[in-house]
């Protein structure tokens, strides 16, 4: 059993919250997570104020041996002989050493972590496109408490910092979704909430980036690098309603027209194919930009879809099951028609002049 392990044991056995034993040690809740989880250790003088708490030997906390089975809890005002002060003071700074290095290799990680964040400059290093989705599944997604309002997640936050000359050193969007993507690629034994941060770095930032730049970030060609992200999208499991907006938004992004565009189209497609009803709902969201991306999305993720009758079919089934059983709200119903005309016309391969909005369709 690891330091953090024996402190959530001896925490819960004294039925106390993360929150309270923070509130008691003068520390916040997340310190104590990340002591629990390992991936912090309390300092010196943190780990005597838990020995004291829980009522337990420091050497039971770091799992070191005890002087005899009948050593008595740590306290302050114990008499201790002097030959067995000495050994307990030999083995404090034993203790003391231990922790000390520790606590350096994880200052020393986090610190390369957010050096490599921070910095507007590109790795060198190519991107592994070839890297097959995780055989253990998709990144974790917490839960979306609110999934008809999108809020951003741009991820690992950044540092504000200005060159001389007044400019800013913050990376690019297309640098931030660059790095995300390498990341969630790679897998790199991310934690669930590095998951998180990083997709949703990834998802959020996608309709705000440059894809011309974002293609050129790469040392393969650009079209590679563009299918490359595409694809790993294709390929993501579980979109929440919140990302499969940011997903629709992104089809009026700067840069992506020709070959990009059709990429991206197989990545909407997907989702449309995947869910169809939260797709349907997420073209009604004002986001109140004024924006035609709802249109768009649908011309997008329409696109070519004569290949997949059985799918398209399926769609449609869902679709229309929604709009009978009160699925939608009166908007949604209508985003639903649109999208519903969109998939009839693209089996009969002309959406040149079909209606943009809902409205077009009533006049």
């Amino acid at each position: 059993m690891s330091l953090g392990e024996r402190i959530g044991a001896h925490r819960k056995r004294m039925g106390i919250s993360q929150e309270e034993l923070g509130h008691r040690m003068g520390v916040s809740r997340q310190a104590v997570s990340k002591w629990e989880t390992g991936r912090a250790v309390p300092d010196m003088e943190n780990l005597l104020a838990l020995a004291r708490l829980f009522g337990v030997p420091v050497s039971e906390l770091t799992d070191t041996p005890a002087e005899s089975p009948e050593t008595e809890a740590f306290s302050e005002t114990s008499e201790v002989p002097e030959k067995k002060k000495t050994r307990r003071l030999s083995r404090f700074w034993v203790i003391l050493t231990l922790v000390g290095l520790t606590a350096l290799l994880l200052l020393a990680g986090s610190s390369l972590l957010l050096l490599g964040w921070n910095s507007a400059e590109i790795s060198d290093q190519p991107v592994e496109f070839q890297v097959p989705v995780e055989e253990t599944g998709p990144p974790e997604i917490l839960p979306d408490s609110s999934p008809n309002l999108p809020e951003s997640d741009a991820g690992p936050a950044t540092e504000s910092t200005s060159e001389p000359d007044g400019s800013s050193s913050l990376p690019s969007d297309a640098e931030i979704v660059y790095r995300a993507f390498n990341r969630l690629a790679a897998g790199d034994n991310l934690t669930a909430e590095e998951r998180y941060a990083y997709r949703g770095a990834l998802i959020t930032n996608l309709s705000s980036m440059d894809w011309t730049e974002f293609s050129r970030l790469g040392t393969t060609d650009e079209i590679s690098c563009i299918s490359a992200l595409t694809y790993f999208l294709t390929c993501l499991e579980d979109y929440s309603e919140t990302e499969i907006y940011y997903l629709q938004r992104a089809s009026i992004a700067k840069g992506l027209d020709g070959a990009f565009t059709e990429d991206y189209a197989n990545a909407l497609s997907s989702v449309l194919f995947r869910y169809p009803a939260a797709f349907a709902r997420q073209l009604a969201y004002d986001d109140s930009s004024g924006e035609p991306w709802p249109y768009w999305a649908i011309l997008l993720s329409t696109y070519g879809l004569s290949y997949f009758p059985e799918k398209v079919a399926q769609v449609e089934k869902t679709l229309q099951t929604a709009l009978s059983d009160g699925s939608f709200t009166e908007e949604q119903s209508g985003w639903c028609r649109l999208l519903l005309l969109y998939l009839k016309e693209t089996e009969d391969g002309d959406q040149s002049s079909l209606p943009r909005t809902p409205e077009e369709m009533q006049d």
